[in-house]
């Protein structure tokens, strides 16, 4: 109510704030989610990429996709956390396991490089093949 203002509720960033995380400290996920993308974009709040991969831990625990994938990047760039490119590949991996587009190039361009993955085209060769069939499949869909 209070993030975009509803019924006569004026919006108030504090207080959306506020109770986004009562309720993902209540192990809500989508509050997680959304205060992970308010903390990494500087939204509503001031950037803060600490608060923004554990929000987006939590959300991804609790098997969020694209928290899954959030928290990847920030295992890989060293947002937030200490730089561990083994356990933002295996975040990206489950991601990309459950038919994410994005995550599914990343493994493309992991396997590619070898960041934190040991290189191997030949995997590399199958992310971007699942990536364009995935993308196919929700063009479709719309």
């Amino acid at each position: 109510m209070y993030l975009n203002g509803f019924d006569g509720v004026r919006e108030n960033n504090d207080e959306a704030v506020k109770w986004l995380t009562k309720a993902a400290e209540q192990n809500h996920r989508e509050a997680a989610k959304l205060l992970g993308s308010i903390y990494e974009n500087g939204v509503i709040a001031p950037a803060d990429q600490v608060k923004s991969t554990r929000w987006y831990l939590q959300a991804a625990k609790q098997g969020d996709i694209a928290s899954q994938y959030a928290v990847g990047m920030h295992y890989l760039e060293g947002n937030g956390v200490e730089k561990d490119p083994a356990k933002g590949a295996s975040w990206i991996l489950k991601a990309a396991q459950q038919d994410l587009p994005d995550a599914q190039t990343e493994m493309q361009n992991l396997y590619e490089e070898g960041i934190g993955v040991k290189r191997n085209i030949k995997a590399a060769r199958f992310w971007k093949k699942k990536a364009e069939e995935t993308a196919s499949e929700l063009e479709k869909a719309d």
